[in-house]
Parts: structure tokens; C-alpha cells; sequence
């Protein structure tokens, strides 16, 4: 408990995803303090290549979780970064609902912000729609060739 009151004190987060964030980089840096330990003090009565193996996995376990704390470390200081305002609205591409704006043809992202907006006015468009053409009929280029060896 000691360690985990330590680290979410200095990480400081305020909302359920920055905490969400601070404890995966909790989670991380007790791996990366267990695999020191078990590279300290490794168990025992093991064999040269038993020794080997273990040191192959705890490196393995050591790069995973160096990655996890500085990947989440690195999201959890840019959320920070942002400004109160703008904490708590969800913006595209940052996991909001989307749904279908009849109007544009597009796609909007739903989030509330301090205004009290029901959906965000960014939209995003939808693809054409392309002809299918079966692999079998002649191209559309009329070059003689069947469509799929044009």
C-alpha cells in the first residue's frame, strides 16, 4: 500500500482515466521492482541453463513493463498537460460516441463540455461508395483485359 499511496501522490491524477493511467504505471513499476529482486536474490538450486532461462524471461518481463510505464507515463502527462477545461470533453479520435449527422453526411462525436453542447460540430465524412466490378468483366478502361489482370 505504501508503494502504490507513494507513486499515486507524486502522479496526482484527477480524472478516472488519468487514475486509470497512474495505475498501470504503478502496476508497471512493481514488475520492474520484482524482476530487480529476482535478479538480486534469484532462487536457489537452479542449473546454469535454468539460470539462463530465467534471466531470459525476466529480461523479457523488464522491457514489457519498461514500456507500459513510459508509454503510460507519457499519456499520463500530456492528459495533465491539457487544459481543466478541456479534461472532461471528448474530442475525435480520443474515444467519444460517434453518431450519423443526417445533415452533412458525416459523422459527429458526442462529448459535453462546460457549455452544456449536446455534440461536438466536427464532422468527418464518409467514404465514397465505389463500384464493385466482378473480378470476371471486362475493365472499365476498355483496354480488352479482363478487370482483374488490367
Amino acid at each position: 500500500m505504501k508503494f502504490e499511496s507513494g507513486h499515486l501522490a507524486e502522479l496526482s491524477p484527477a480524472t478516472p482515466l488519468e487514475h486509470t493511467l497512474a495505475q498501470e504505471i504503478i502496476h508497471a513499476a512493481w514488475h520492474l521492482r520484482r524482476c530487480a529482486s529476482l535478479e538480486i536474490a534469484p532462487a536457489e538450486n537452479l542449473t546454469d541453463e535454468e539460470l539462463d532461462r530465467l534471466q531470459t524471461s525476466i529480461d523479457r518481463a523488464r522491457a514489457a513493463a519498461q514500456r507500459t510505464f513510459h508509454r503510460s507515463l507519457k499519456e499520463l502527462r500530456r492528459l495533465q498537460a491539457e487544459p481543466a477545461s478541456g479534461r472532461g470533453h471528448n474530442q475525435a479520435g480520443h474515444g467519444g460516441r460517434r453518431r450519423h449527422d443526417e445533415k452533412s453526411g458525416g459523422t459527429a462525436v458526442a462529448g459535453r463540455s462546460g457549455a452544456g453542447k449536446e455534440f461536438c460540430t466536427t464532422t468527418q465524412s464518409l467514404p465514397e461508395k465505389t463500384a464493385v466490378i466482378p473480378r470476371s468483366a471486362p475493365c472499365p478502361c476498355e483496354s480488352g483485359e479482363k478487370y482483374k489482370r488490367c
